[in-house]
């Protein structure tokens, strides 16, 4: 030994090889980065400052995935092993001489990125000391992202009423792909509107073309129709009310709203068939006498629905008016007599109506009163539906 104090000293002649294989090209604009890593060699000592081992500073990293590696050191000593990323120890008496550390990671998909690094350990003649010009090495293996290949939309297309919703799902290929998520938009939003899940909802008749895209850049699409139908809002029917001979026959019509519902289909029934019947044309004939109710129900919406009251008698054959045509000053009013036959009509109700109420007006009693110049056209009709009806043609005057 000698008396002055020397350094122990671990130069360490570092040669880097990096072993980079894959099993998918490398270097493509949109990758991930597989890297291993080795470096910052130095001595550990213990408390009494000789050295008890190596220690290196070693990761492995897929992106920002850290990984577990493996590493072998070769050469007068031998330690392998595998840990994750982090500072290292390999613990051991290490003879001085060559060494080779190889340090490698594989990803899921088996694509691999190696480094080693070799060095020469050297010991001082008073086994003290420290490591100088430690330099480190990396291997990267550049992975391509996985891109999304093929998107389908299930169902096709789809059929919906207006107010209804629907659900599209679509379904990612490769199932590996690293970026799967994708987004929704419609051509005709107005018509039909999608969420980011695929939920559509019909908002009014037409057509909308719905498009799926992957959101990782690839450009792959998927396309599905979606045909909104406008629902029935409303039915009518007339006559609301009418009175027939037995074995007469009488057309009821019929109104779907709005006119463009794309399904205006109707059927017809009645409360009593022995009264009343109905054919599925909307054609009542009377059975007998009595009262039946004939209902006409949307089969686009079974809520909508109509009816006309159908009494079966003796029905308003004519209406006969005292006066066809009169004159009246201003402020004046005549009562129009009516005759209805036959006498014994079931249902001899009359309806009143002017076709100028600015000029002369009349109540249901039948009484006519003048309030300016002018011409009016005085009409009266059976209650019972039937269709009998006289007029009188009121002419004003100003006294």
């Amino acid at each position: 030994m000698k008396n002055s104090i020397f350094r122990r000293l671990v130069s360490l002649t570092l040669t880097l090889a990096l072993l980079l294989t894959a099993m998918m090209p490398a270097a493509l604009a949109d990758s991930l980065a597989l890297r291993v890593w080795c470096n910052n060699i130095r001595v550990s000592t213990g408390v009494d400052g000789l050295p008890t081992g190596l220690m290196f500073n070693i990761g492995a990293q897929f992106g920002t995935e850290s990984y577990t590696y493996t590493y072998a050191l070769t050469g007068p000593a031998a330690k392998s092993g595998s840990a994750s990323a982090g500072v290292n120890n390999i613990i051991g008496d290490f003879a001085p001489g060559a060494y080779s550390l190889n340090v490698s990671v594989k990803d899921a998909a088996g694509a691999t990125a190696s480094t080693t690094v070799t060095f020469t350990y050297v010991v001082s003649d008073d086994h003290k000391g420290s490591v100088n010009n430690v330099s480190g090495a990396t291997g990267v293996v550049e992975i391509p992202e996985v891109k999304v290949e093929k998107i389908t939309l299930t169902p096709e297309s789809m059929s919906l009423r207006v107010g209804a919703q629907g659900q599209f799902t679509p379904t990612i290929a490769p199932e590996n792909a690293d970026n799967r998520t994708v987004q929704f938009e419609s051509s005709s939003p107005g018509i039909a509107s999608v969420d980011g899940t695929g939920l559509v909802t019909a908002l009014q008749a037409g057509t909308a073309l719905i498009t799926c895209r992957a959101k990782d850049g690839s450009g792959v699409v998927a396309t599905a129709s979606v045909t909104v139908v406008q629902t029935v809002t409303g039915i009518s029917m007339t006559p609301a009310a009418m009175t027939m001979a037995v074995q007469d026959t009488k057309q009821l019509n019929v109104t779907v709203s709005p006119d463009n519902a794309a399904n205006k289909k109707v059927s017809y029934s009645s409360s009593n068939p022995a009264v009343a019947s109905v054919s599925s044309s909307g054609l009542v004939m009377a059975v007998s006498q009595g009262v039946a109710t004939i209902t006409v129900t949307s089969e686009d919406d079974s809520n909508k629905k109509a009816t006309c009251v159908v009494t079966v008698g003796v029905p308003v054959s004519s209406i006969t008016l005292a006066l066809k045509a009169c004159t009246l000053d201003t402020g004046a009013s005549t009562t129009l007599l009516a005759s209805v036959l036959p006498a014994d009509a079931t249902n001899p109700a009359l309806l009143w109506s002017s076709s100028d109420t600015d000029v002369a007006t009349v109540t249901s009693k039948g009484v006519i009163s003048a309030w300016k110049a002018g011409t009016a056209v005085i009409t009266v009709k059976a209650a019972d539906g039937n269709g009998a009806s006289a007029t009188c043609t009121v002419t004003v005057t100003v006294t």
